[in-house]
């Protein structure tokens, strides 16, 4: 069988059967929430920093020059700040204004176009390129959520296009970040 669904073909995807089946007015919003709790304590996190940490005191130890120091330093806070201040849960709500991540609404206008990829045991995500510079992709698990539905509400607003992973996106995936 092949691992990969064809969302265009309703029937390939399976439905919850408690669920009732919605019309389309009924289908205006779709909304859940994204458990990132698995990414807060992942042992190479920490493993990364206790190295940094070790590169850093050697960086001290042997005086080596005083910009390395602060690069690492600074390298070194970061991680910190982000395994220590993520937040585990994202609500993510496709609404008719725009895609909402977690209170912030991202308006159609500034969306270029979505692709979703949905593999029956492997990714499950909504990715969305933007019209801006500092954030022109944004990756969004979809989890249990009928895709069919997240792409029939997504498909009247903006177009859908087939996004390929940059080798960032696939080099995380190797290695599960």
């Amino acid at each position: 069988m092949d691992p990969i669904v064809n969302l265009r073909k309703e029937k390939e995807v399976s439905k919850k059967e408690s669920d009732p089946p919605k019309t389309e007015e009924e289908i205006m919003e779709i909304e859940w929430v994204a458990d990132y709790s698995f990414f807060v304590s992942n042992t190479w996190r920490k493993v990364a920093i206790l190295l940094l940490i070790a590169i850093w005191a050697l960086f001290i130890i042997f005086k080596v020059n005083f910009i390395s120091i602060v690069l690492f330093g600074l390298i070194l806070a970061v991680f910190f700040i982000r395994i220590y201040s993520f937040k585990p849960e994202l609500k993510i709500g496709i609404k008719n204004r725009g895609v909402e991540l977690d209170g912030h609404l991202i308006p159609y206008e500034d969306i270029d176009s979505f692709w979703i990829t949905y593999e029956l045991d492997g990714i499950q995500e909504l990715s969305i390129k933007q019209d801006n510079w500092y954030l022109p992709q944004i990756k969004i698990p979809i989890y249990d959520e009928n895709p069919v539905q997240i792409r029939d509400l997504l498909i009247k607003y903006i177009p859908e296009s087939e996004h390929i992973d940059n080798f960032i996106d696939a080099v995380g995936r190797r290695l599960g970040v």
